[in-house]
């Protein structure tokens, strides 16, 4: 009798298992995404906001950004754990769009890998972002709570997939800062698990952090809840401008510059 393993191993000599990010032969652990694609993740681990984690244009330390010293955001903490460009943000496309399944556990892996070098404060449950009803109908599956899971596993607490759902919306990709926070205004609201909300520290996980909307939106909710929101997303788009963050040490009377 042929097992599983055989009959993959026979698959693979008779159709070689071909990287779904070049194009090339693949090679290593993941059959669809070659090690050099892998290689080209790039974790974010210096030179980020202290307050919403966006990675800074140029290298520096660790400080606040001036958009958060503006106004201070509806989490406690928030993390990405890779910039989310080349490959990274192809892989998340082709998950997302192309529904390409077998790049899950590559990006899972990614998640496991990043996770278990990361010092995160203490969190009692992960709650994945929801998408609509109609938006898991037509894709099949919500990406951000295949990624939270390996987040759980290895923090040993609950992944709470129904504390939080969502109404009807269209995508975000495509559309501006403003935009986007208008379209996901009043989208998100609590699901079957709210009681396990109040009183607990609860990590928020999102593939894509952009502009922030998503996840502002959701903490309002988790923090109406009686919950204390802290974020983590597998990707983190950077900063465009050269000017956008201050240190937390700067004498700020009134202007920021």
């Amino acid at each position: 009798m042929i097992t599983n393993r055989r009959w993959d191993n026979f698959l693979d000599v008779i159709y070689p298992p071909v990287c779904l990010l070049c194009g090339n032969l693949s090679e290593g652990k993941y059959p669809h995404c070659c090690s050099k694609c892998r290689s080209e993740f790039h974790p974010i681990i210096e030179g980020y906001c202290t307050t919403c984690g966006i990675p800074f244009p140029v290298p520096d330390t660790p400080h606040s950004c001036l958009e958060c010293i503006r106004k201070r955001p509806p989490f406690e903490w928030c993390r990405g754990l890779y910039l989310f460009s080349g490959r990274m943000s192809e892989a998340v496309h082709a998950l997302k769009y192309g529904r390409k399944l077998s790049l899950a556990e590559v990006l899972k892996g990614a998640v496991a890998e990043a996770v278990s070098s990361m010092d995160i404060p203490h969190f009692d449950a992960v709650v994945p972002v929801p998408v609509s009803t109609w938006h898991l109908m037509k894709r099949g599956f919500n990406q951000s709570a295949l990624l939270a899971s390996p987040v759980a596993d290895y923090h040993d607490v609950p992944l709470l997939n129904n504390a939080l759902s969502r109404r009807g919306a269209k995508p975000q990709v495509g559309l501006e800062k403003a935009q986007r926070d208008e379209n996901v205004k009043g989208a998100f609201y609590t699901g079957r698990d709210h009681k396990k909300l109040s009183g607990n520290r609860v990590l928020l996980f999102d593939d894509v952090y952009t502009t922030g909307a998503t996840v502002r939106e959701c903490c309002k909710v988790l923090k109406a809840a009686g919950a204390v929101p802290l974020v983590l997303t597998l990707a983190r788009a950077g900063q465009d401008q050269s000017f956008g963050h201050v240190g937390v040490d700067m004498t700020i009377s009134g202007q920021y510059f």
